[in-house]
């Protein structure tokens, strides 16, 4: 991108606040989610069944935050929040050090869980709020990027931590770092919306707004994007079901595919950028689509290309769907349409492993593996055409039908 963005993106500490913040948060808890079968220290059996658990509750924790806190905290301002998440993933880092198992396995994951589910839509909001134009996009570029580097180092200074025998000491040091974001974001991140911003999305209620502005068409997106992702990280866990001859190369899989995702975004981002944006929809199926079929080939050459393809899907659908939200929803109800992409995320990303599941019950999983690829590059397909339909690209209607990722609002 240009040097004006960034110059842009620089000038607004609130949005960097942000950005810093999630990915603060997020390099605790992925640093923290790898040590609990060693903390837990019972058998294989009891380590799986527990954690297994513990993972689904704190996901069910989230979605219920993500439902409910618009309503249970409709006034309280965005930074407040984001120290109330901090504190309550503070606690669930405690209670690993302080209650025995499993009843610590329960705790932390009702208080991470609860934690997570009040930030997640609350950072996307501050960003909408505190940018626009071409620094919006790149700030929505940049939330996906330090996210994903946090999934990237998190495991890596677990396995350091078990290595030299430091898990307590870097438990405490994450529960230090994570009440300090809480305290930046107090600091830095303003309480409120800006008052000088319009509304894009026009007037009316917030179901008037989703149905008014094909919200539900993102949402509907967002499930399908997660869906594929969770559908193949999934298939990259059970690759010994179903790509026996790769199944060696999980882990290294498993872990290229996220570098990959961090390769394109830094790569290939600037450009992508100057694309109409009905493009960029049409292109996420098409990668989507084509990275899944490539990902099962028994070629491991083009199961590296696979994951690349598909890591450019993941570079513009997710922060693309967040940056059209902004732009479509009035500030009062961001928040709100946050949450709900945040549950279609979840939903899509619990659709997709149970997929993944069902595809090991086929005798040949590898093609079974790749059709169901190609039903998720049609259905998003479905969804770019859909959005494209009354000459939308992506959230602004311009002269031309078209408008491109990181255009400045006309």
């Amino acid at each position: 991108m240009s040097e004006g963005p960034r110059s842009a993106l620089r000038g607004q500490p609130g949005a960097r606040a942000a950005i810093s913040y999630m990915f603060l948060t997020n390099l605790d808890s992925i640093f923290v989610i790898p040590l609990l079968p060693v903390l837990h220290g019972g058998t294989a059996a009891a380590v799986a069944r527990d954690i297994a658990f513990a993972l689904s509750l704190r996901l069910g924790a989230s979605l219920v935050l993500s439902l409910i806190l618009p309503a249970l905290a409709p006034r309280a301002g965005n930074a407040a929040l984001l120290l109330a998440s901090s504190l309550m993933k503070a606690a669930a880092f405690m209670v690993l050090l302080a209650l025995p198992v499993p009843a610590n396995l329960w705790c932390f994951a009702v208080l991470a869980g609860s934690g997570t589910g009040t930030l997640r839509p609350v950072v996307r909001a501050v960003i909408a709020d505190e940018t626009k134009g071409a620094a919006q996009a790149l700030a929505f570029q940049a939330l996906f990027l330090a996210m994903n580097l946090a999934f990237v180092l998190g495991p890596l200074f677990a396995e350091g931590a078990v290595q030299l025998g430091w898990m307590v000491q870097g438990i405490v040091a994450v529960i230090v770092v994570e009440i300090a974001a809480g305290l930046m974001a107090l600091r830095l991140i303003p309480a409120r919306a800006r008052s000088d911003r319009p509304n894009k999305a026009g007037r009316g209620g917030l179901l008037t707004t989703i149905s008014g502005s094909e919200l539900w068409l993102l949402l509907v997106q967002m499930l399908l994007s997660y869906a594929a992702v969770g559908f193949l990280i999934a298939s990259l866990v059970l690759y010994a079901a179903i790509n026996p001859p790769l199944a060696p190369w999980r882990n290294f899989l498993l872990s290229a595919e996220g570098l990959a995702v961090i390769i394109v975004q830094l790569a290939l981002m600037p450009v992508f950028s100057h694309l109409p944006r009905g493009r960029i929809h049409a292109l996420v199926a098409l990668a989507a689509g084509t990275g899944l079929i490539l990902s099962f080939s028994e070629n491991l050459s083009v199961v590296f290309t696979g994951l690349a393809v598909f890591a450019m899907a993941e570079c513009l659908a997710m922060p693309l769907a967040q940056l059209e939200i902004s732009e479509r929803v009035p500030s009062q109800y961001r928040r709100n349409i946050f949450a709900l992409g945040m549950v279609a995320a979840a939903f899509g990303e619990i659709a997709g492993s149970w997929i993944a599941w069902a595809v090991t019950r086929f005798e040949a999983t590898a093609v079974a593996a790749q059709g169901a690829g190609v039903l998720i590059g049609l259905a998003l397909a479905a969804v770019a055409w859909g959005l494209s339909a009354k000459k939308r690209a992506l959230g602004i209607e311009t002269a031309g039908g078209s408008s491109r990722l990181a255009d400045e609002p006309r």
